[in-house]
């Protein structure tokens, strides 16, 4: 647990409402309009050519000896045997994939214009209907053309919450020591619910790290990419130089078939990269500076007992909390929204992932009437964890950890009347696929913390 609580930034834009674009200037944009060329959303105005060019490559890259490091298979193994998934290189990791992929994309369909489209999830959360169809079409897929993306882990309100998140880690994945079987890591809110789900709800190809086969995994992570852009906009990265210094192998494929590494620090911008989103402002705003969060070691709570939450059955575990450990939840949950930003109560669960890819859980505070009907605006609901297959949970007895924020929670059974007055019982209810049962939708917690960050 100390270690995934480290140093990270803070500090917000006013007016952030006037960087984004309105939308009369979003529909004026082409895929290569200026010195920036634009990704746009698959579903919107003008994609058709852009899927056209996509499906040429695809076919293309589909048809290249399996000597060619810009086969189709080749590019999904890069990804099998090397990508960070649990840790604070996964957002870097990720754009600095997709931008060799666009390139290889660009040369092999012949399009010199050629910009990798995103699938807004959020705003269409069915696979694109072009994605069922020739090239694009993934058989292994087992979700059918009118099945959607669940609302809990992609809805608004979802990414809203994730969007108001100040810091970088707790953001998206915890501070790591390497991008693989290093020390520390943790998923938190963006991972482990937007991009998880999506992987574990399309399943076939995409359910586990050979997820590249599937066209579809380009446009997710596209968008993950997107939503860290847009984050960017009133977010700073965290400054630490362990993470920003990270300078990884030289395993991916340039179009030229030439091997590539990234240092982090040269993919913090999409700008310096020479694209941007329709959603991002035509210029690169200013860098922010990135706050410092820091545990409260005197409020922290920590049980290690192990339990199995099993399908439908509400598992718990139980944290007396100290009377001061308390006051001081309570005054958090009692802050305004803004002053509440800048101290967080964190929740960590040490889980052994389900070997259904499509069972997730829901997570509750103190719910005496917990059931599956209990609905999700209960104020005892804390939010939703996806599962995607962990390769650090091998370097750990199978186990990963996944961070959850409950300061709103907190501040929600205070208004209800309901905070905890003597022990604070974190609960897990599983929810598997229809027709999945057993120990396949099994989820086994190995430990649970409770700590308090504070900005400085």
């Amino acid at each position: 647990m100390k270690k995934l609580f480290t140093r990270r930034g803070f500090c917000r834009l006013a007016g952030a409402a006037s960087v984004l674009l309105s939308n009369s200037s979003r529909a004026q944009d082409t895929p290569n309009r200026g010195a920036l060329r634009v990704r746009l959303n698959v579903t919107g105005p003008g994609a058709g050519p852009i899927l056209a060019s996509y499906s040429k490559a695809v076919d293309a890259m589909q048809a290249l000896p399996a000597t060619d490091p810009r086969n189709w298979r080749k590019q999904a193994e890069i990804h099998l045997n090397h990508c960070p998934h649990g840790n604070w290189f996964f957002l870097p990791w990720h754009r600095a994939y997709l931008r060799y992929f666009e390139e290889i994309c660009r040369d092999l369909s012949g399009d010199p214009e050629f910009v990798l489209p995103y699938w807004n999830w959020t705003k269409d959360p069915q696979v694109p209907k072009p994605f069922w169809n020739g090239v694009l079409n993934d058989s292994t897929r087992t979700i059918g053309p009118t099945d959607a993306m669940l609302s809990e882990f992609v809805g608004q309100d979802v990414i809203d919450i994730i969007m108001k998140i100040t810091g970088f880690e707790q953001f998206a994945s915890f501070r790591s020591t390497k991008t693989r079987g290093g020390q520390g890591g943790g998923q938190a809110t963006l991972e482990a619910r937007p991009h998880n789900h999506v992987h574990g709800r399309i399943n076939g190809d995409m359910g586990n790290f050979l997820s590249p086969l599937d066209p579809i995994f380009w446009l997710h992570h596209a968008n993950i990419d997107r939503l860290w852009a847009m984050w960017n906009l009133r977010n700073g990265n965290t400054e630490d130089g362990a993470w920003k210094g990270y300078n990884d192998p030289a395993y991916f494929a340039d179009a030229n078939k030439n091997s590539k590494g990234f240092v982090v620090a040269e993919v913090l911008s999409t700008y310096q990269l020479g694209y941007r989103y329709d959603t991002q402002p035509p210029q690169s705003p200013p860098a922010l500076i990135a706050p410092v969060f820091k545990i409260l070691p005197t409020f922290t709570l920590s049980a290690n007992t192990f339990f199995q939450a099993q399908v439908n059955s509400p598992a718990s575990v139980s944290l007396p909390a100290e009377l001061g450990f308390l006051a001081k939840a309570k005054e958090i949950a009692s802050l305004p929204d803004e002053q509440r930003l800048k101290t967080r109560v964190l929740l960590n669960f040490k889980l052994r992932p389900p070997t259904n890819i499509g069972t997730f859980v829901r997570v509750f505070l103190n719910c005496d009437y917990l059931n599956p009907e209990t609905p999700l605006n209960d104020p005892h609901y804390v939010g939703s964890i996806a599962f995607f297959g962990n390769h650090d949970a091998e370097h750990n007895h199978g186990e990963m950890s996944y961070v959850l924020d409950i300061t709103d929670t907190l501040s929600a059974l205070k208004r209800a009347e309901a905070f905890p007055t003597e022990k604070i019982n974190p609960q897990l209810l599983v929810v598997a696929p229809q027709g999945a049962t057993g120990s396949a939708a099994e989820v086994g917690a190995a430990a649970v913390d409770i700590t308090i960050v504070q900005a400085e």
